[in-house]
């Protein structure tokens, strides 16, 4: 591959990329920044557990799921293989509790 040949590759990938993070909304970029993340393993709505990234989480019984779609979405929009960010704090007994999680679009690579 030349120069002009990987410089057009480059522009293209980047162009992608921008798309990609102009298609998600303006509530997708919360303040701060949510930078956890990862894929959805196993989700019980029924005991408020889910697993992302091998990794087990509460949910709180409050939490608040977005999607593309939707600023507030149902729980039920978060399914395994879901890429997902979410906010979290640690509770007093030391389990984790999802707060917020926003539904990743399909192909969504790492724009921000």
């Amino acid at each position: 591959m030349n120069m002009k040949q990987m410089l057009t590759a480059v522009a293209l990938m980047l162009a992608t990329l921008t798309a990609t993070a102009a298609e998600l909304p303006s509530y997708y970029y919360p303040d701060p920044p949510v930078r956890t993340g990862g894929t959805v393993g196993r989700i019980d709505g029924k005991k408020q557990l889910i697993v992302i990234a091998d990794s087990l989480y509460n949910l709180s019984n409050r939490v608040i799921v977005h999607t593309v779609d939707s600023e507030f979405a149902p729980l039920s929009q978060v399914s395994p293989g879901s890429t997902v960010k979410f906010r979290y704090m640690a509770t007093q007994s030391g389990d984790r509790l999802i707060t917020e999680i926003w539904v990743m679009p399909t192909g969504y690579t790492r724009a921000r």
